[in-house]
């Protein structure tokens, strides 16, 4: 599972307050990677595309699930967004979409 953000620096943490408690409770099963994208790039409206990021943006992070059996092309086309509240406690909504 990858976190896409376009926070700057190590504090993407203060963006979604249960990151840790999500990566803590998924230990072991899922591996969680963070992606920070840069906004003022050129590449960034490609970059949106390529990962398939559709509600990406300032102060809206997004979970993207990538099936561990795939590679390639396949693992892209196989993937899906997680839908979440960055505001939200509750991890549970996050944990039954995967």
């Amino acid at each position: 599972m990858i976190y896409f953000t376009t926070v700057k620096d190590d504090n993407f943490t203060a963006e979604y307050k249960q990151f840790n408690k999500l990566t803590r409770t998924l230990k072991g099963a899922i591996q969680t990677f963070v992606f920070r994208l840069d906004k003022s790039s050129p590449d960034f409206a490609e970059m949106k595309k390529t990962y398939k990021l559709t509600k990406f943006g300032d102060q809206k992070p997004e979970l993207r699930f990538y099936p561990n059996q795939l590679t390639g092309e396949m693992k892209d086309k196989a993937s899906f967004a997680i839908l979440f509240n960055k505001d939200e406690k509750d991890i549970e909504p996050i944990i039954s979409e995967i």
